[in-house]
């Protein structure tokens, strides 16, 4: 697109406010009576909380907003909200709280129209963000045919945010929540999908779950904050400088010929690849590079590219806040490698700048339903195992992806109402986007059920460490907590279910997972041996579970021989992009990835 269409089209002149949704001047062209574009026939509405409806008019008009069940044998009577249109043609009116239930019909009017929508649920809504393993559809996920041609399910529901750098309102007129099925659902996030099928199974029966595949594959964490959030620190400044230096000279017409070009290349390298899939099911990946050659990746970037900084804020986040929901999914990381030193600022950042972006304002909710505004629930899937092959682009070191993992599981001790799942078990060793997409959306939603759900005995943790000490010259220990049943599996990253002819208390150095540092910070594998815990019964606080730990058949004593470490100074755990991560417990949780300062006080 040239820089004169781009100065000429109104469309893409946009405004927003902290608080607010993303508005283009086509929007309330006409001053016709419009509903955000996720407001379709078939929405899932947020259970308990108030429900915001919003979108454009004439300004100065008057909204009236009445939501009516359409079985009134088993459902209560209508409720309705009123609100006034804003000078710049936006409005938002605010339902009270309701149960689970429906169906439901909305109507929407103003003194000359009136839009009406029908079969709406009052469920449980999820917002599913992040890049590709999030983005990572059902149907090209592991046993992906047999579970999609399964998925029938009316009341499991998603609407798919279209994936724009930019405003576009032709795709949002387009996009529509869809009712799982065969015919709809492989296109839909496999994480997302086994996390509310999971949902489904574990609550009432009537309980509509809804979810909002709001994600584009290959971006990075800055590319969901807006531009006021990025300048606000030096590690989002840098993200801004970064995309300037690779625009800068070049006009939009040559940026965009250049990402025209890419996009060609890019979708013959897919349709290749998707060629020998089909040919040979169950190919490598190594295989298919050999085959078709390295990925073209990344793409070029251009001034409105969806890949920029601050795009998938501006053109998807704000045209759905503050749609009500239960939480937020996030899957992402893997495109900051390179930057893994700056991804706890930035993802700290996020998580209140999407908190304030979904906060309703004072004036619309009554004090009663103040209470239901609680903090965003946000559950961050930590990053799975992986190593680049030779072939790939080496801008990615071995200690990159063990900081983004810290960096997330520091999120669940700094914030209130975030959480952490690990997935230190999966992986696949050169392949970024592992296959198994049932394992993370699981155990996504066993956090969701226990945080947000009640439901408390569900097992979330897997075997924590306290401090680790030196016991004698030769030994360290490490007692763990969540450790009922605490052994090392016999399986391996990326082979699940490989045999390693080892017993399941005992692995040797460079098989344990666990490496030792003296002075100098040079590490070496040790050797580990598990034992039973049989110290005095405590409560020990917990900053993953924030709650005391009392249990003593819930410890576990680890024995570290130093071997070449004399003067131990740190302990880590599974700290590699790939590498050994064997310890569970009975719960099949895993030990997360940690790194402890030795204490060398005797026990």
């Amino acid at each position: 697109m040239t820089e004169k269409a781009l100065t000429t089209n109104e469309h893409y002149k946009n405004t927003s406010d902290p608080k607010g949704w993303k508005v283009s001047a086509t929007d309330f062209n006409h001053h016709k009576l419009q509903l955000a574009a996720i407001f379709t026939d078939g929405a899932v509405l947020q259970s308990s909380k108030p429900i915001p409806i919003f979108g454009w008019a004439c300004p100065e008009d008057t909204v009236h907003i009445e939501l009516t069940p359409t079985n009134s044998d088993r459902l209560s009577g209508s409720i309705s909200a009123t609100c006034r249109v804003e000078t710049g043609g936006k409005w938002l009116g605010v339902l009270p709280p309701c149960h689970s239930g429906g169906p439901y019909s909305l109507s929407v009017r103003t003194e000359k129209e009136c839009v009406n929508l029908k079969n709406l649920m009052i469920g449980e809504v999820w917002l599913a963000s992040g890049q590709s393993n999030m983005a990572f559809n059902l149907a090209d996920s592991a046993d992906g045919a047999t579970v999609v041609a399964e998925s029938q399910d009316p009341l499991m529901r998603f609407y798919q945010v279209p994936q724009t750098g930019r405003i576009d309102r032709q795709a949002e007129a387009q996009a529509c929540w869809n009712c799982c099925d065969p015919k709809t659902s492989g296109q839909m996030s496999a994480v997302a999908y086994y996390f509310a099928h999971t949902l489904r199974k574990s609550l009432s029966s009537k309980t509509a779950v809804g979810i909002i595949d709001c994600y584009i594959g290959g971006t990075s964490i800055a590319v969901w904050l807006d531009q006021e959030t990025l300048r606000f620190c030096p590690e989002g400044q840098e993200y801004l400088d970064r995309f300037s230096r690779t625009v800068s000279g070049r006009t939009d017409e040559e940026l965009e010929s250049q990402a025209e070009s890419w996009q060609s290349s890019f979708d013959s390298w897919n349709k290749r690849v998707s060629g020998i899939r089909q040919a040979y099911p169950g190919i490598s990946d190594e295989e298919i590079t050999s085959a078709c050659g390295q990925c073209p990746w990344p793409p070029p970037m251009t001034r409105h590219s969806k890949y920029r900084p601050t795009g998938a804020f501006s053109s998807m986040l704000e045209r759905i806040a503050p749609y009500a929901l239960a939480g937020i999914l996030w899957y992402q990381g893997e495109e900051d490698g390179p930057f893994s030193s700056t991804y706890q600022t930035l993802l700290g950042l996020l998580i209140d700048r999407w908190r304030l972006l979904w906060q309703l304002p004072d004036h619309t909710i009554s004090t009663s339903d103040s209470a239901a505004q609680k903090k965003l629930p946000f559950f961050i899937v930590q990053l799975p195992q992986w190593s680049p092959s030779q072939s790939e682009d080496q801008t990615v070191t071995d200690s990159d992806w063990p900081c983004i993992r810290k960096a997330q599981l520091s999120m669940s001790q700094a914030r209130s109402a975030v959480h952490t799942i690990c997935l230190i078990d999966c992986g696949e060793e050169h392949n970024l986007h592992p296959k198994d997409k049932r394992t993370p959306g699981e155990r996504l939603a066993v956090h969701a059920l226990h945080w947000v759900y009640g439901q408390q005995a569900l097992p979330i943790n897997g075997p924590s460490p306290l401090t680790p000490r030196k016991i004698d010259p030769v030994h360290l220990s490490l007692t763990m907590v969540h450790a009922a049943g605490m052994r090392f599996s016999a399986t391996i990253p990326g082979l699940r279910h490989a045999e390693i002819a080892h017993p399941s208390d005992w692995r040797e150095a460079g098989e344990s997972g666990f490496e030792v540092a003296g002075p100098d910070g040079r590490f070496y594998p040790v050797a580990a041996k598990i034992l039973p815990f049989s110290g005095k019964q405590s409560c020990v606080p917990l900053g993953q579970s924030r709650r005391p730990i009392c249990r003593q058949d819930d410890r576990r004593i680890i024995i570290l021989p130093l071997n070449k470490v004399r003067n131990p100074r740190w302990l880590r755990y599974a700290w590699h992009g790939w590498g050994p991560a064997p310890l569970m417990n009975d719960a099949d949780l895993p030990a997360p990835p940690f790194f402890k300062a030795i204490s060398v006080a005797d026990e």
